[in-house]
């Protein structure tokens, strides 16, 4: 081997020695762990090399890079969700908006918890959120489900009972929407007119509201209906409200008003036949519903002294002696508003209405049409209807002087100061501060208390225009009874009611004030008497009776409290005027006894009849305090039958609602 080749071998293994050397250099040394000793710190998985010098050319060694496995998110539990399943979606129209989602609540340690979310509705029309742990701890709870999808009826469920993981059934309905115009006989808008779709069967309006809104500014609505019947759109100018000057608007512009009818224009209405297809129909545009001018009545309430009565209520319910109605059917816009469909097409008003500060008041009628109006209820004096006044064919002026006598409550000879009157009906007022109240009048019977005292039945008679006095004497004595509410009662109502029942007859409800604490007074007559306490409109405290002998010397009364829930009975018909009966049966098929309250179309509470009947006209809704436990409730009408099953729960509101074909 010659030199030179010997020098170029030198010089290869030379650089091999280099390149060896450098890379031993570069490479990390190795860890050593020991058993018991800390593992060393990382950190991210992959370090983000170093920028380098200039001049310093990058290194060309590679090396094996091993990606540390990433973390993938935790999975639904499945032991913690709560499906909402919609129940109703039609199958050509799919749910297409998101729920709102609240939940919120406090725990036994007075921590509050709030849950918001959106929920998208899958095809199956169920949405899914997963409940997080401190549910469980919750011991109040609001739940507040709400959507507004354009092809259905607005979503709002309430519920305030605990919420656990499961399914959540809300029943949906899907609509027909209708839009269109309302406008007066010029042509121009009119806003804040309520439209309202009733069922329209054999010709005949009827008084089934299946769909209420509002115009625009610009007259316009949008309104929705089932997508089956046969409807009748009816249209009525209101009074809109306003809150500082300014008209109040809801979705899709509509101005919200008070259900009560302008004077000056009358209702129209037309009518839309049922579809002719089992798909689910269009939106549909309607031709403008134009209302007509009214004739109208103008009138004044006043005292026979010529003082204008303020705030006084009147309507017209019915025609004048003069005129007939002809057959037909009432249908209700608002609790104000009424309207009679006769045969010929024509429309009838009944509306209800508060005179202004003069006692002054218009009502809108048809031209020539005469009207009896009668005066139902006074807020300075007391007034239990009944008074009633003609008018002459419209346009025209009404005055309806009132006669009133002066009621004044006396014991010994003495006034009593804010003493309470009260009539037959229910209906009170207080006195004045020398024991005076004004009467109106009516085939009524009247009576005064205050504390232990109280009055017997008078009967006012028929009042003249001259000023008359009538004293009422108090000097039948009650016997104070307190009454306390055993441990159980949590928090103790502010009011509860009581009622007696004296030799059989003579039936007074009252309502007792707490004291302090658990205690409440009452007062009631001497003898023996069944004293039935609990109760009433509001409240879970289930009536109890005691049989108590009543002398001079006050009573104390521990009454055990039977806390439950609160049934509320919604029942409704389809049709005319009609009478039912329900009966409610416990687990173990035993009836169930006490006394249901209803309201009046008026807002007042009525008791009704003992064998569980009722007649009315439109909806009618029954509450009642049970004991917890399960319960089947039987509505029956003509010869319908419906049954529902229902749960009462402590301390909760169940709603079960029937509509009877």
């Amino acid at each position: 081997m010659s030199g030179s080749h010997r020098q170029l071998l030198t010089i290869v293994v030379i650089l091999l020695l280099i390149g060896l050397l450098a890379g031993l250099w570069r490479s990390p040394d190795p860890v050593e762990t020991n058993p018991g000793s800390e593992a060393p710190r990382t950190t991210n998985a992959i370090a983000t090399p170093q920028s380098s010098a200039p001049d310093q050319k990058p290194s060309t060694t590679t090396r094996d890079l091993v990606a540390a496995p990433t973390e993938q998110p935790p999975g639904p539990r499945l032991d913690r969700l709560l499906r909402i399943r919609l129940v109703g979606i039609v199958p050509e129209v799919p749910w297409t908006e998101p729920l709102r989602f609240d939940l919120s609540g406090r725990t036994a340690a007075r921590e509050h918890h709030e849950l918001e979310d959106r929920l998208t509705v899958d095809i199956e029309g169920v949405a899914t959120i997963e409940l997080p742990d401190w549910v469980d701890e919750l011991t109040s709870t609001k739940l507040r489900i709400e959507c507004r999808d354009p092809n259905y009826r607005p979503i709002r469920h309430r519920r305030r009972d605990k919420v656990e993981p499961g399914e959540l059934v809300i029943e949906v309905e899907h609509v027909r929407i209708l839009t269109g115009r309302v406008v007066d006989a010029e042509g121009e808008p009119v806003a804040a007119a309520r439209v309202g779709a009733f069922w329209f069967y054999s010709g005949r309006i009827t008084n089934t509201n299946v769909g209420t809104t509002s115009t625009a500014q610009d007259g316009s609505y949008r309104l929705q209906v089932p997508p089956d019947p046969a409807l009748a759109i009816v249209a009525a100018a209101m009074e809109p409200v306003q809150i500082s000057g300014r008209l109040a608007m809801g979705y899709h512009g509509a101005i919200a008003e008070t259900g009560i009818l302008r004077p000056d224009l009358l209702p129209a209405w037309l009518s839309l036949p049922e579809p002719n297809s089992d798909a689910p129909p269009p939106p549909m545009e309607l031709d403008d519903l134009v209302l007509r001018p009214a004739a109208r009545i103008r009138g004044a309430l006043r005292w026979t002294d010529g003082g204008g009565i303020t705030g006084g209520r009147i309507r017209n319910d019915r025609s004048s002696s003069g005129q007939r109605l002809l057959w037909g059917q009432t249908f209700e816009l608002s609790p104000s508003a009424r309207v009679y469909h006769e045969v010929t097409q024509q429309f009838r008003i009944f509306a209800s209405l508060i005179a202004d500060v003069a006692g002054d008041f218009e009502l809108a009628a048809r031209p020539g049409e005469r009207m009896r109006i009668e005066v139902v209820d006074i807020p300075e004096a007391l007034c239990d209807g009944g008074i009633f006044f003609d008018s002459s064919p419209a346009p025209c002026f009404v005055e309806c002087v009132v006669p009133m006598a002066d009621l004044r409550a006396t014991h010994r000879g003495k006034p009593v100061p804010n003493a309470l009157f009260e009539l037959s009906s229910g209906k009170t007022r207080r006195a004045d501060e020398n024991g005076r109240l004004s009467v109106a009048p009516g085939h009524h019977r009247v009576r005064a208390r205050k504390e232990g005292l109280v009055s017997r039945w008078h009967q006012p008679g028929r009042l003249t225009g001259n000023p008359q006095t009538i004293d009422i004497e108090l000097s039948d004595r009650l016997t104070p009874v307190t009454i306390h509410l055993a441990e159980g009662a949590s928090p103790p109502p502010d009011e509860l009611e009581y009622e007696w029942l004296v030799d059989g007859s003579s039936r007074t409800v009252q309502n007792a004030r707490r004291e302090s604490g658990s205690r409440y007074r009452a007062f009631v007559p001497r003898g023996k008497v069944r004293l039935r306490v609990g109760g009433g409109l509001e409240g879970f405290i289930v009536p109890t009776s005691h049989i108590l002998d009543i002398e001079h010397e006050p009573i104390d009364l521990e009454v055990t409290p039977r806390e439950g829930g609160r049934l509320v009975l919604e029942v409704d018909k389809r049709g005319t005027r009609h009478t039912g009966h329900w009966a409610i049966t416990d687990a173990a098929g035993q009836p169930v006894k006490g006394r249901f309250w209803t309201h009046t179309r008026s807002g007042r509470r009525k008791m009704p009849v003992p064998d569980r009947t009722f007649s009315w006209e439109g909806p009618q809704t029954l509450e009642h305090p049970l004991l917890p436990g399960n319960y089947r409730i039987e509505v029956t009408a003509l010869q319908t039958r419906e049954t529902r099953d229902f749960t009462i729960r402590p301390r909760e509101t169940t709603t079960v609602r029937v509509r009877l074909p």
